[in-house]
């Protein structure tokens, strides 16, 4: 299997990659500590859903 469960989250030519179980930021660039607090925060809060919608996509 490849990369554990993980998103992109791109704004502009801002970039973050977060790992899903445990919420977790795997990579940023140009987002700001703040910005990737807040998004960091949005992430836990819908770990769920999008564990979920991950698990959907790439099962076979």
């Amino acid at each position: 299997m490849g990369e554990p469960p993980h998103i992109h989250i791109q704004s502009d030519r801002k970039l973050a990659k977060f790992w899903l179980d445990p919420v977790t930021l795997a990579s940023s660039t140009r987002f700001a500590a703040h910005e990737l607090g807040k998004l960091s925060k949005l992430v836990e809060e819908n770990q769920g859903d999008l564990l979920e919608a991950w698990n959907e996509y790439f099962s076979d």
